[in-house]
């Protein structure tokens, strides 16, 4: 039963236009359908006195729904489920009642101590997904910044291709106003050089005599610093005689030298012009491979000449190339383009190397430029996490992957990688040494667990880079960990961010204690007010019995009163209400003499026998989805397709009518067996036991709608409902009359199961003349055998002999 608790008062009415009423409406009607399946065969038999207790012997199965009061079911099964209620809660109201209150609390301490418990693991997930994102946000941005530099590289080396004239004087001076601009937004690019190549001793010593007019170095004919030169093992600086660069073997020059004639910044590096870059062999192998390869070329980790201590850098190498005559030697070429001179038809441009641009970088100061741009400050993550920047080379293995492949095998060779792999340490958040001691024994035991926590889905990711960068999130056993793997120039590298330690070793929470006190005191709180509600309901149970009585009588008068579609209209007071429906069927029904019966019989005889007429022609209606406009007296009116609209009105209805037809003989029965006034008085018996029915159908446009302030009914208007009635009144007894409209829809719609007379043209009062059909029966029943034409209908006038009798449409 429906509850309403209102801390104490009286309970309210509930207001009939809420959402729901029409679903409980719904809920009525389909609890009436199932009880009648469930009964079955058993709403034949009952008491004399019952109207659902019809026999239905003799009569297709469509009949045998017919027996049923719908009100007073509905009523008597709510008032005996409010008294079942009533009764169980006076015996058991603490298992009814308490069982509830008592699952709540236990439910809130389980939900309680599960989310506690969880609570630890879901915010651990948090942190990590929070460290995944920030580490790869610094990732991207180191990977980022290391990437950026070589566009500085390489916007000096367009300086230098535009420069044809590099020879001449104030071209230093050029060269430092244009690469300054690019050192003062980049902090990391620790210096850029331009590096002739050269291979005649001529013009080595012009360029020596220029560099030492152009960078004033001290007068001292002994200085090995005013030449070209390199360093011996021991680390002292020794002039160069030979040229040792190479070999590289372009053009038919085998070994040549490569000074770093322009130098920007000059303060602090005045002693590095004229290094002959090729002396020491990494820069060496990177010169060679970038003017063989045409792109640019990094070193492997380098310790700077102008480094002291244990910051490690490298130097990024990109080709210049100019249009210089062919068929010169480098250097002439480079002087008839820089003096004007033009070339004969013979000496055709060519693209030639004529020098290299490098950059050097410190990668500690790259990797903080990183961290500033994203607002990280110099240490970014070092306070969560291990940072490291691994150089794993530029080698190409046979299946094309650049680098060292790490991942590929054993990863508990990575417990000693300085032995089993060629790896270079360039970066560690740990030791400003990136080489340090305690940074290798780090990686030692961080590089075997990155390789044992890579999923499969990972290692073919890793597998398939390649020549490409990849990036990798993960977690091992001391936490999580980020892995971007990019190229700078040629060479491979690896940025590593492991976290510190686990969350729960960071973070000590009283979260999971706090929250099952919560779920505790809240279990209390629920059980407490559970109860005062239970002891409340034991006052309010009776009033809301009466309450859902009064709600069943409601819903069963309002579906009597209107159809169902028009319910919620009503409800929510819509003033007017009108439909119009194009087109319909009106089928009105009158029991013939029922006048004349009615005057031979009590008040209370009459109603028993209109109530047992409305009753069998209401489930009629009922069964074939058609709706009960009015009734007036012995008068029936049924509306098919309004207002529930459906395009097999017509034929509804004349199913409808013909089982009206059909149901006259238990209608003669029941008049007979259950109206005492009719048993007792002979005429009325006689009367009764011969009784038939004159049914008309119309088919034609119709208007619908609610009509009345008081008293509101449904009401059908229009021409359809007239001519349906003069159907009716210009009708024969026993037989159901149609009009052509009717017919048409029938074949329209392809109909062709009924047996149909044409009755002939007839003048119509109000209509004129119409032709007019008689429906004698279906051609066949359910089970598909020929139906014989009822015994009614063999005593009627026969049709008049201009008509072919028996006439089919």
């Amino acid at each position: 039963p429906i509850e309403e608790i209102n801390n104490g008062e009286p309970p309210r009415a509930l207001d009939p236009a809420v959402v729901g009423f029409q679903t409980r409406m719904h809920t009525m009607r389909r609890r009436r359908t199932s009880e009648g399946a469930i009964s079955g065969g058993s709403r034949g038999s009952g008491s004399p006195a019952d109207a659902g207790s019809l026999k239905t012997t003799g009569i297709s199965s469509s009949l045998a729904r017919l027996p049923e009061l719908i009100g007073g079911k509905d009523i008597e099964w709510s008032t005996k489920f409010l008294n079942t209620e009533m009764s169980a809660v006076k015996q058991m109201p603490s298992l009814l009642s308490f069982i509830p209150a008592i699952a709540v609390l236990l439910a809130c301490v389980l939900a309680g101590t599960l989310s506690g418990l969880g609570l630890q693991e879901r915010e651990e997930d948090l942190a990590k997904q929070a460290f995944w994102t920030e580490a790869g946000d610094e990732a991207n941005s180191v990977a980022w910044e290391m990437r950026r530099v070589i566009g500085d590289v390489n916007r000096s080396a367009s300086f230098m291709r535009l420069t044809p004239d590099w020879r001449r004087n104030g071209t230093r001076a050029r060269w430092d106003e244009f690469t300054q601009g690019i050192l003062d937004a980049s902090p990391g690019t620790r210096g850029l050089t331009w590096v002739p190549i050269l291979t005649e001793e001529d013009d080595r010593s012009m360029l020596e005599r220029q560099a030492d007019r152009e960078t004033r170095l001290p007068p001292d004919n002994d200085d090995p610093y005013r030449r070209i030169f390199g360093y011996n093992p021991s680390g002292s600086p020794v002039a160069r005689t030979e040229p040792l660069g190479g070999p590289w073997g372009i053009g038919g020059v085998e070994h040549a030298y490569f000074p770093a004639l322009y130098l920007n910044p000059i303060k602090g590096n005045a002693r590095a012009i004229l290094f002959d870059l090729s002396s020491d062999p990494a820069r060496n192998a990177s010169i060679s491979k970038a003017l063989i390869s045409g792109r640019p070329c990094a070193t492997s980790r380098l310790l700077l000449v102008q480094e002291t201590g244990s910051s490690y850098g490298l130097i990024v190498f990109i080709p210049v190339y100019q249009r210089l005559p062919c068929a010169r030697t480098l250097m002439e070429s480079v002087r008839m383009l820089a003096s004007a001179q033009v070339p004969t038809s013979s000496q055709f441009l060519c693209e030639t190397k004529v020098g290299l641009v490098n950059a050097v970088f410190r990668v500690t100061d790259l990797v903080r430029n990183s961290k500033h741009m994203i607002n990280l400050g110099d240490a970014g993550m070092d306070s969560d996490a291990f940072a490291y920047l691994l150089d794993t080379g530029a080698d190409v293995s046979e299946d094309g992957y650049v680098g060292v492949p790490i991942f590929n095998g054993d990863c508990a060779k990575l417990a000693n990688y300085k032995e089993n792999f060629v790896i270079e340490e360039m970066y560690a958040s740990l030791n400003a040494s990136a080489s340090a001691p305690n940074v290798v024994a780090s990686l030692s035991n961080i590089l075997p667990r990155v390789c044992d926590s890579l999923t499969d889905e990972q290692r073919e990711m890793w597998r398939a880079s390649k020549a490409e960068g990849y990036k990798i999130l993960g977690v091992t056993s001391a936490g999580a960990f980020v892995l971007e793997s990019f190229f700078v120039a040629d060479r491979r590298y690896l940025y590593l961010l492991q976290e510190k330690s686990l969350w729960h070793d960071r973070f000590q929470s009283g979260a999971p204690l706090a929250l099952i006190v919560v779920f505790v005191v809240m279990g209390l709180a629920l059980f407490a007010g559970l109860c005062v509600l239970v002891l409340r309901r034991f006052r309010m149970i009776n009033l809301n019995g009466q309450l859902l009585v009064a709600e069943s009588k409601t819903a069963t008068l309002l579906l009597s009163i209107f159809p169902e579609e028009y319910i919620p209209r009503v409800l929510s007071g819509e003033k007017l209400i009108a439909e119009r429906y194009s087109e319909a069927t009106i089928v009105f029904s009158d029991i013939v003499g029922f006048t004349s019966f009615a005057a031979k019989l009590d008040p209370r005889s009459v109603v028993e026998a209109l109530n047992i007429m409305y009753t069998i022609y209401d489930d009629i209606t009922e069964l074939h989805g058609v709706y009960k406009v009015e009734t007036i007296g012995d008068g029936y009116m049924i509306s098919a397709g309004c207002p529930q609209r459906t395009p097999e009105h017509a034929k509804q209805a004349v199913d409808c009518a013909l089982d009206m037809l059909r149901a006259m003989p238990i209608l003669r029965r029941e008049l007979v067996r259950q109206v005492e006034g009719i048993r007792e008085n002979s005429e009325a018996r006689e009367w009764a036991m011969n009784m038939n029915v004159r049914v008309g159908i119309h088919t034609g446009e119709l208007f619908a709608g609610v009509a009345g302030k008081r008293n509101p009914r449904f009401h059908v208007f229009g021409d359809t409902v007239n001519t349906a009635s003069r159907m009716e009144s210009n009708g024969v007894r026993g037989k159901i009359q149609i009009s052509q409209t009717v017919v048409d829809k029938l074949v329209t719609q392809g109909v062709s199961e009924y047996r149909i007379q044409l009755r002939g043209i007839k003048d119509v009062k109000g209509k004129g003349k119409m032709t007019l059909y008689f429906v004698i029966a279906k051609n066949t029943d359910q089970f598909g055998r020929p139906v014989a034409i009822p015994s009614d209908h063999e005593a009627l006038p026969r049709v008049p002999s201009t008509v072919p009798e028996g006439q089919r449409l």
